[in-house]
Order: C-alpha cells, then structure tokens, then sequence
C-alpha cells in the first residue's frame, strides 16, 4: 500500500512541474517572426527571419515592422489587441489563435477559405 502510495505521489509531482513550465508559454507578450501565409486556395507566401515582426507589447499595443512591400493581416503600424480566451482581437478584427511553445499560429477559418499565419518567438 505504501509503494501505491509513493509512486501515486511521484506521478502527481512530475504532471504538475510539466503544468507549470507551460504556462510560461501561453504569453502572446513579446516579439513574433511572421514565418508563413497560407490564404485559402493562395500560394504559400513564406518570409525570412526578420521581413515582418510583430511586437506584442504589455500595454495592448502590437507593432508591425515590416521590410517587405506587402504585408498580410495588416501594414506597417501600431495596433490596439486585446486577448480574450482564444480569441484575438487586433484593431476591431478577430480571429481565433494557438499558442505552442514558441509558435504563434492565428487563423480566420482557414477550412472556409480564410487564412492561417505562422509565427516564430523571437528569443530575447
């Protein structure tokens, strides 16, 4: 009964320290590499490390610094967001968005022809 006991407080302890370390991951807060566009029936557009960053700063404010003549989602600027559930609100649109380890994926039902863009953490 004491082993059952030990190995069920073993299991409890590690799921518990994975729980924690992932929720530092959830944070749409800091700078995003735009790495792909796929636009319903589009091409594919990919972008290099650094041809658009979004910054999603603490204050609900997004930047959008871009290098390239033609930006998806929006142009060059300073945004209002604001975070609600998945939901993602940038300047009165909304779309739905993941967030997994450092990949930010928005999306505006990309099954009914809408888009999904791809994003990379920027190490800091």
């Amino acid at each position: 009964m004491k082993t059952i006991i030990l190995i069920f407080c073993m299991l409890t302890s590690l799921s518990s320290c994975n729980n924690d370390s992932n929720a530092q991951d959830v944070s749409i807060t800091g700078n995003w590499n735009f790495i792909k566009f796929e636009n319903g029936f589009s091409p594919v557009e990919n972008f290099k490390e650094g041809d658009i960053i979004m910054v999603f700063q603490e204050d609900g404010i997004v930047l959008i610094n871009s290098s390239v003549d033609s930006t998806p989602i929006k142009p060059n600027g300073s945004y209002n967001y604001s975070v609600n559930g998945n939901k993602l609100t940038i300047d009165n649109e909304e779309y739905d968005y993941t967030i997994e380890k450092n990949q930010l994926i928005i999306f505006d039902d990309p099954s009914a022809d809408g888009f999904k863009a791809t994003f990379l953490k920027v190490d800091n």
